[in-house]
């Protein structure tokens, strides 16, 4: 039987990894790739490590570390393909936390990303 971590990871997202940024300071993305993961869309207000607040709209249970900046997108990679690129651009969340919290013994970690809605174009990565 696999970790709690592993077993509830049972939807699909489509992950654009943050690779850097560019020369206004924005957050470049790489290719897409399909990830599991446990999705939960609830709106909460969390603070950002300035201390400013930071409005969250879902969160997701993620089987990788992920950097803040990166973008992710409920749903299949085929679906996303089969749509064109950036036909379906409200709802890609943007990466605003991450965290990471081992279980008792330090096996397995339960990783999760705070998501908030992705306000520029992904044609622009």
């Amino acid at each position: 039987m696999p970790p709690q971590e592993e077993s509830h990871r049972l939807q699909k997202a489509v992950l654009w990894a943050k690779a850097g940024t560019d020369d206004y300071g924005q957050h470049t993305v790489g290719d897409p790739v399909e990830i599991d993961v446990r999705w939960n869309a609830r709106r909460r207000e969390t603070a950002d490590p300035k201390g400013s607040p930071l409005v969250l709209d879902a969160d997701a249970v993620v089987d990788r570390v992920i950097a803040v900046g990166s973008r992710m997108w409920l749903g299949e990679l085929a679906d996303w393909l089969g749509t064109g690129s950036g036909a379906d651009d409200e709802e890609i969340m943007e990466v605003m936390t991450y965290s990471e919290t081992p279980d008792v013994k330090n096996r397995f970690s339960t990783r999760t990303v705070g998501l908030a809605h992705f306000r520029g174009s992904m044609s622009d990565a």
